[in-house]
Formats: C-alpha cells, structure tokens, sequence
C-alpha cells in the first residue's frame, strides 16, 4: 500500500455528513509524485466521482490528501488504486470511481481508472 494509516486517518477526520445520496464529484486537482524506477518528477490529473452512502469530504481535505503523494514513489496505475482504496475506508461510499492522468511523457499519456464498489449491507 503506498499511503500511510495516517493519511487514511486525516480523511476520515474529514469527513463531513453527506446530507443526501446524490452523485458527487471533487474538484480536478493536479497532482505530482516520483516515478517509481527513475524517481524523477510526473505530474498529472485526478478525477473523483462517487456516490456516498452517509460521508462525503471536503475540496481542501482532498487537496492535502493529494499533496502528500508529492514525495512518493509510484505508478499511475498505483496511485489510482491507492487513492480508491483510501476514499472506500474514509469515505464507505456505494460506487467510486479515481481516474489518474499523467502528463505525456515521451508523447506518451498514461490514463489509469479504478473502480469500487461496496456490497449493500442494507442501510
């Protein structure tokens, strides 16, 4: 797992009452890690949309979660996952979807979309 208990721990604090069932989605935010072979800089998009169950998040907590992958290294592909998997502990939501875009490199755009869905546990 790339993320620290701490970080998940952050999010939950976060976390605010959802108030109704609707589709959400956090704002893009631009984002930056380490490669994980060349630990050289990449930068990117990350997309949100959810549908909560009780919790949603605020845009400025989200913000900080993402700001904390600067130092890290690892794969688009990974920090989709990491971040999907984070949100479903923080946030319980029903579905959620974390689409990851790094930023050409090589003329080459690497695009990563993870997908969660939790079992009805007849809320």
């Amino acid at each position: 797992m790339v993320t620290s208990t701490e970080q998940v721990r952050r999010l939950v604090a976060a976390r605010i009452e959802a108030g109704n069932n609707e589709p959400r989605s956090l704002p893009q935010e631009r984002y930056s890690c380490l490669l994980p072979t060349s630990r050289n800089p990449t930068y990117g998009l990350i997309d949100v949309e959810y549908l909560p169950d009780r919790f949603a998040i605020d845009d400025e907590s989200f913000f900080n979660y993402v700001t904390s992958f600067r130092e890290v290294a690892v794969s688009c592909e990974g920090l989709a996952s990491a971040i999907a998997d984070d949100l479903m502990v923080a946030l319980e939501p029903r579905e959620l979807t974390v689409t990851v875009t790094q930023n050409p490199r090589g003329g080459i755009e690497v695009q990563a979309v993870s997908r969660r869905h939790r079992e009805s546990d007849g809320r």
